[in-house]
């Protein structure tokens, strides 16, 4: 992958056309970058094995031509000729042209999942309104790279075959006559040598001289300069294929299973999810639908106290009992206390004002419905993004018959605040 050269950044629902020029509706990018991206696009729509489907749209449009339009994945896409497409969460009251405070909401979302790569990360310190994600998942490789260091590196015992002027190991007789004949000073040998040339750091050490390549920020390029210091007498590695077979998941070497993830990444382009295509070097992108339900899940449970408990992706029920129990319903969270609960679903869906019931899925309701019968439920949340407009709007539905299903929002600018909220409300419901 060459030097990057192109940072473009967007939102959910923005569109990229074929464009030399400015678009005042749409974002321009060059023939030979639009054609990777379409490519992509086809390639991951048309494989069974990926979502390429959900990444993006591809139409026609009337004096434009054609049309990608990013859906509910954000993340990165670095493309080989040094484009970087990010794709930011659309968040309430145009935020989304506040790069540096949509990415930190994006990135503290990312450690609730459950791909262990992006716990822990300190980004306290990153200026993220000017450095690329690119950069910053650089960066977070780099952190778990030190912390490795730290930790200490890990050595491996390494078959040596060597002419020597010493015994040492055993002799290899075969080789012994064939070198030695008149050299009888010098004796052939194999033997097992304890040093720190193992699979593992030489993946870390390529990875390493793999991203000072392309990697722009001084502080990353300075960082991986310090820690090659720290690899000099590790070989590269030759195959990265066979290394990667060659890692061992023991426990002496468990504090490398972050950084050998994030070397599959940047030299091999695997994913945390699965895409394909052979104009992307690194795809990195995450459905928001799921980002947003277990960040809304866990940081309950970590704010929780008292005896309200808080169970997620609950699967006790189904809607039919007979002739067998057929099509579970699992909502999201539960929120109990003594017998009493209140169902909890999220939705990554920016509700509009205007809209007949504000943009509300009928098929949601219908699922709430569904899940305040089976529960008998106190209430039934519906949790979404804060919208704009929305900050002191309540909304809710009684069906009559015993459900009362409440749209409840989370600014994701002060999430805590309002998740609290959110429990204390339960706390007294139940």
């Amino acid at each position: 992958m060459p030097l990057l050269n192109k940072v473009y950044t967007i939102t959910e629902f923005d569109s990229f056309i074929r464009s030399e020029v400015p678009h005042h509706s749409y974002h321009s990018l060059s023939n030979p970058t639009f054609e990777s991206l379409k490519n992509f696009v086809l390639n991951n729509s048309s494989d069974q094995n990926s979502n390429g489907a959900d990444l993006f749209s591809i139409s026609i449009k009337r004096g434009v031509g054609e049309v990608i339009t990013a859906k509910n994945y954000v993340g990165l896409i670095a493309l080989k000729d040094g484009t970087i497409i990010e794709i930011l969460p659309k968040i309430h009251n145009g935020l989304g042209a506040d790069i540096g405070k949509s990415k930190r909401v994006l990135l503290n979302m990312l450690r609730f999942l459950d791909d262990i790569s992006f716990k822990n990360f300190e980004m306290s310190n990153l200026k993220t309104d000017k450095i690329s994600l690119f950069e910053i998942f650089v960066s977070m490789f780099l952190q778990e790279v030190v912390k490795l260091t730290k930790q200490g590196l890990r050595s491996t015992y390494i078959a040596i075959d060597s002419n020597e002027s010493f015994i040492k190991g055993k002799i290899n007789h075969i080789q012994n006559i064939k070198e030695n004949l008149v050299h009888k000073e010098r004796t052939s040998l194999r033997f097992d040598d304890f040093n720190l040339n193992r699979a593992e750091n030489r993946l870390i050490k390529s990875t390493l001289r793999y991203l000072f390549t392309i990697a722009r920020s001084d502080v990353n390029r300075n960082t991986i300069i310090s820690l090659l210091s720290l690899f000099a007498e590790i070989p590269y590695s030759e195959n990265y294929d066979s290394d990667i077979n060659l890692c061992q998941e023991n426990r002496s070497v468990t504090h490398y299973q972050k950084s050998i993830l994030w070397c599959k990444v940047f030299l091999k382009g695997n994913s945390f999810t699965s895409y394909s295509g052979s104009d992307v070097a690194i795809a990195l992108l995450f459905p928001m639908e799921e980002v947003f339900e277990k960040f809304i899940g866990k940081k309950m449970r970590i704010l929780c106290e008292g005896d309200l408990e808080v169970n997620l992706q609950h699967r006790k029920f189904s809607l039919f009992e007979e002739p067998t129990r057929s099509f579970f319903l699992q909502p999201d969270i539960i929120l109990g206390k003594r017998n009493k609960n209140i169902v909890l679903d999220t939705k990554w869906k920016i509700l509009d004002l205007n809209s007949h019931n504000f943009g509300i899925s009928q098929a949601d309701m219908y699922q709430m419905y569904a899940y305040g019968k089976k529960y008998n439920a106190e209430r039934v949340w519906l949790i979404y993004p804060l919208a704009k407009d929305f900050e002191h709007v309540d909304i809710s539905f009684n069906s009559g018959d015993g459900v009362i299903v409440e749209v409840k929002f989370v600014d994701l600018l002060d999430s805590d605040s309002c998740i609290n909220d959110l429990l204390k409300t339960a706390h007294i419901l139940t």
